[in-house]
């Protein structure tokens, strides 16, 4: 790192030694959008296990102490790292102030067990699986969103379901296999969990599961486990009150009411509880007491997508149920049915959230007889709301969804699996934006996603100083977009700018598969010519290769002209089009947003097919995305040296971030 004359120092704490583990650790704090915290010097130990990290900025510093504690993947697991701005260590009730310190996290409660996936591409064999030991929260006092769908008016049945109806829930209870238990016997002396501690307990008991990324064996059952994080999936963390905290999916097989997690989800309908399968399966091993609790915890008036929490029933691993209140499907991929249906998983992942719980369980919400939801249909819902979910949450700490399907339910198996493979043909794609300022950068990353995220000015100064980053699901695949400061801002100096810019390769980690090249639909100057330029010279690796052209203020187009016959009326705009492989398009960003999706004219389309061309190249590219090869050697060098660099490795996207692990049936 460049020498700093003013430092802000973070002291981190771990049970495990870091030193071996020195620059993954400084790496980990140096980018920006894992850790919160951005340029930084190397970490130095100050005693055994307290180490000390320099930040060049002091929003930096306080990022990474306000997202307190950190865990940091390894090959081999976790670590959890508690930071702090001095060495005085916290006292033992500031974590209950009214004001906490940034630097303050929560403690470990012994006792709760929480299962964990390794976010690498890491292969284990049949007799291993990963447990681990997770930090209790405290209630967060945000209040959760429990809407309604207005303007609702539907009949739906209170029949309850015959005994032999295929429905929601498990009816099979789980026995672990004598190979099972001698494997949970082999791992509990050496079980490394992300705190970095060593557990010596037994571990949970697992249920079956299995791979949803290979073809399913005949006679075993394999175990999938996602992390519902998009290269880290996070909004910017510049932005006030952005979160660290992650939203993991296991996907398991087996019975969701022996499920140890903090809650679990049955579904109903007609505000009744035992209309489902499970409900009836869970007032069976409750007794009484469920329609006791539960007729004095749901009132009178309800919604559908409303729930009913019940706490403290007997007999469950579970300390709570949620009774989420759904319609049968109504033959509309997006109708009502399935609107009701994504607004109750949000209400539940929120009151999650709102309670404190760190786990919860659900079934295949909406399959059966009794709603009638297609498996592959529900399949793509509940993925795909629990990563929006993800993508809108506020909160630093993680929360673990298990999605549990029956044992012989071989038909939601093939349904997860090809939404799965769709997801990850669909994959993710990191997208940087680069440009003259005024350009509208700032407006086409807002455009891009139908959403005012990017803090955009109407001034011929950029109004972007540093790099934001945000993410979206835009027709099931993650979209990442880093917006960068404009070039010739007159505000900065060229070399203050270059850094920051460069910082887009560390946010787009471990490379944006597009470069969006961004003009105003004009006379192409000397100055365009210009940004060109100081693009190939910042990124040496022939960018131009994984660029698109975009023009801003299409409205200036000629009546019936399209961008390709305007860029053709302009020799060297042509030449520059074609070192691009001849893609370029045109927005307007004011002036196109409410016409017909379909009209050239209109952003939407230009919207999909800025989507299918970066799709088309990437697969020209058979995935491939942009490295910077002298990034790299400055990563080498940096590594050797101690100093921070630009990391070009990191997560694979969100539904492409699958690790899988096996063990014996």
């Amino acid at each position: 790192m460049d020498d700093m004359s003013v430092t802000h120092p973070v002291f981190l704490e771990s049970s495990r030694p870091l030193e071996d583990i020195n620059k993954k650790v400084t790496r980990y704090f140096c980018m920006r959008r894992k850790s919160g915290g951005g340029d930084c010097g190397p970490l130095t130990a100050v005693r055994q296990n307290i180490y000390r990290i320099d930040f060049r900025d002091q929003r930096d510093q306080q990022e990474v102490l306000r997202r307190s504690p950190h865990v940091v993947e390894l090959e081999d697991g976790f670590v959890e790292i508690r930071v702090r701005s001095s060495l005085e260590p916290p006292t033992s009730s500031s974590s209950r102030s009214t004001s906490p310190s940034p630097a303050e996290g929560s403690e470990v409660v012994p006792g709760e067990d929480h299962q964990f996936s390794s976010l690498e591409d890491n292969q284990f064999c049949e007799e291993e699986f990963i447990s681990a030991r997770s930090a209790q929260l405290d209630p967060q006092e945000e209040g959760s969103s429990f809407g309604s769908l207005a303007g609702y008016s539907s009949e739906v049945s209170h029949r309850k379901p015959d005994q032999g109806e295929d429905s929601d829930g498990s009816a099979v209870s789980f026995e672990e296999s004598p190979d099972t238990k001698k494997t949970h016997q082999s791992t509990e002396e050496c079980e490394v969990c992300p705190a970095g501690k060593t557990v010596g307990e037994s571990p949970p008991k697992h249920e079956d599961t299995f791979d949803l990324e290979k073809p399913f064996p005949s006679d075993k059952t394999l175990s999938e486990a996602s992390r519902l994080c998009d290269s880290e999936v996070q909004t910017n963390t510049d932005a006030a009150g952005a979160a660290g905290g992650c939203v993991h999916v296991q996907i398991v097989q087996g019975t969701i009411e022996m499920q140890e997690t903090d809650a679990l989800v049955s579904p109903m309908v007609g505000h009744t509880h035992r209309s489902t399968r499970l409900g009836n399966i869970l007032e069976n091993i409750v007794g009484s007491r469920l329609t006791e609790d539960f007729d004095e915890a749901a009132g009178d008036e309800w919604m559908p997508g409303d729930f009913v929490l019940v706490e403290g029933l007997p007999r469950l691993p579970s300390n709570a149920v949620f009774f989420l209140d759904l319609i049968p499907w109504d033959g509309d991929d997006d109708g009502t049915a399935v609107q009701i249906l994504r607004l109750g998983i949000n209400n539940i992942l929120a009151c999650c959230d709102d309670k404190g719980f760190r786990s919860v369980a659900l079934p295949a919400l909406g399959e059966g007889i009794v709603l009638g939801f297609p498996i592959s249909l529900v399949a793509r819902v509940i993925l795909e709301q629990i990563y929006e979910y993800e993508r809108k949450r506020r909160r630093n700490k993680d929360l673990f969804v298990h999605i549990v399907l029956l044992p012989e339910n071989k038909a939601a198996k093939e349904a997860f699996t090809s939404v799965q493979e769709d997801f990850k043909l669909k994959g993710s794609r990191r997208i940087v934006l680069l440009g003259k300022t005024g350009s509208g950068k700032s407006h086409l990353a807002n455009t891009i996603f139908g959403d005012d995220l990017f803090t955009a000015h109407h001034t011929a100064n950029s109004g972007t100083v540093s790099c934001q980053v945000e993410t979206k699901c835009i027709n099931g695949a993650s979209i990442t977009v880093v917006d960068t400061p404009g070039f010739f801002d007159t505000r900065r100096s060229e070399e203050d700018m270059k850094p920051e810019i460069i910082r887009c390769l560390k946010e787009s980690s471990p490379g944006p598969h597009a470069f969006l090249i961004v003009f105003k639909v004009g006379k192409f100057t000397k100055h365009e010519q210009e940004v060109i330029d100081k693009i190939c010279q910042l990124f040496v690796s022939d960018p131009l290769q994984h660029a698109v052209i975009v023009f801003t203020h299409g409205d200036q187009l000629p009546p019936e002209m399209k961008i390709e016959e305007f860029v053709a009326k302009q020799q060297d705009l042509s030449d520059v089009v074609q070192k691009c492989g001849g893609r370029c398009l045109v927005f307007d960003n004011k002036r196109w947003n409410n016409k017909p999706p379909d009209q050239y004219r209109s952003n939407q389309f230009q919207v999909q097919a800025l989507l299918k061309t970066i799709d088309k190249m990437v697969e020209e590219k058979k995935g491939g995305y942009y490295t910077n090869e002298e990034e790299e050697v400055i990563q080498k060098k940096g590594e050797n040296t101690g100093e921070s660099a630009v990391s070009l490795s990191g997560s694979r996207g969100f539904f492409g971030m699958f690790s899988w692990f096996r063990k014996n049936s």
